[in-house]
């Protein structure tokens, strides 16, 4: 970024961004929730009529849009696993480009047969989702603040430890909650 200043603070591009991302994904649940109620499926495309012509336009847009996007949501992997493990083998390669994406295309072709592979995909989304977010994106987040703070930058009556201890509790609770869910979900659904 051309201003490193602009991405934090109460009004930075993170938090204005996340601000619209939330609203929009809440938005859309919550219209197809008011629309199919307990009906609802995991993807609100399933809901729609498969039949009408406006339904099969918008799961093309819907696959066309994943296809655009998917290799944006793959360059974090990619670059690691070539940066990390890889560009020291090929660095006097004539053909490094080749290589990288050749990677790139292995990751794709990976992640796509594990999806085919697996059954009941989005049951094991939901347990790697509960396992995942609840500590990585509640708990350590607080166990960090608490590290970098210790012992005398915590606030006034230690309100930042407290906040994190409540934040870590929460997050506790989430993880074992939403993986004992999704663990129970997965076994019942193959009975």
């Amino acid at each position: 970024m051309a201003t490193p200043k602009s991405f934090g603070g109460s009004c930075g591009v993170l938090n204005v961004g996340m601000i619209v991302i939330v609203f929009l994904y809440a938005g859309m649940g919550f219209l197809g929730y008011l629309k199919y109620g307990a009906e609802s499926a995991g993807s609100i495309t399933l809901n729609l009529p498969q039949e009408e012509i406006m339904s099969q336009s918008i799961r093309v847009l819907f696959a066309i849009a994943i296809f655009i996007s998917y290799g944006l949501q793959c360059y974090v992997p990619v670059d690691i696993i070539w940066n990390v493990y890889l560009v020291e083998k090929y660095r006097d390669s004539n053909n490094k480009l080749v290589y990288e994406m050749l990677v790139r295309i292995v990751v794709v072709i990976t992640t796509f047969l594990l999806a085919v592979a697996i059954p009941r995909l989005g049951l094991f989304i939901s347990l790697f989702g509960a396992f995942c977010l609840s500590a990585l994106g509640i708990a350590f987040p607080a166990i960090m603040e608490i590290c970098v703070l210790w012992p005398d930058k915590l606030g006034p009556g230690k309100i930042t430890l407290w906040k994190d201890i409540i934040l870590i509790v929460f997050g506790i609770v989430g993880l074992v909650a939403g993986t004992y869910t999704s663990v129970r979900d997965i076994i019942l659904s193959f009975m």
